[in-house]
């Protein structure tokens, strides 16, 4: 059982990695079209990338295989993707701080963006550039 156990954990956490590291890709790609190549713009990422396969992740629920890279709190969350960017990509962001993040969020304009990958989920809003992974 511990064997299967680690087994299922390793492939969840190959899965989030795949997922998380092609998401980064995609969202690279739109932040330097939106900001044409600077990283002087602060960033905001809300929401999580769909990590798919429910039945597999139950298996190894609560733990770090299951929540993937990037937590669930709005300044955590900001400052995983932050580390991913500079760890694999090499890009330098600030990140908004929390005040700013609930701001953009109760704007109109955050509201009616589509999530990723729909055309549209990365804009800039003010000062920001804003990533919207899903519609929570």
């Amino acid at each position: 059982i511990l064997i299967l156990f680690v087994s299922v954990f390793q492939s969840c956490m190959q899965n989030n990695f795949m997922k998380t590291y092609s998401a980064a890709t995609a969202i690279i790609r739109e932040i330097d079209e939106v900001t044409e190549g600077t990283v002087d713009y602060p960033i905001m990422i809300s929401g999580d990338v769909d990590l798919g396969n429910e039945e597999l992740y139950s298996i190894v629920k609560g733990t770090v295989a299951h929540y993937g890279m990037a937590w669930s709190d709005i300044n955590g969350r900001n400052s995983c993707w932050r580390a991913i960017f500079e760890i694999y990509f090499g890009r330098e962001y600030n990140v908004c701080s929390r005040e700013e993040c609930e701001q953009i969020m109760a704007g109109t304009t955050y509201q009616e963006m589509p999530a990723y990958p729909k055309e549209g989920y990365v804009r800039r809003i003010g000062d920001s550039v804003v990533i919207k992974l899903d519609e929570s």
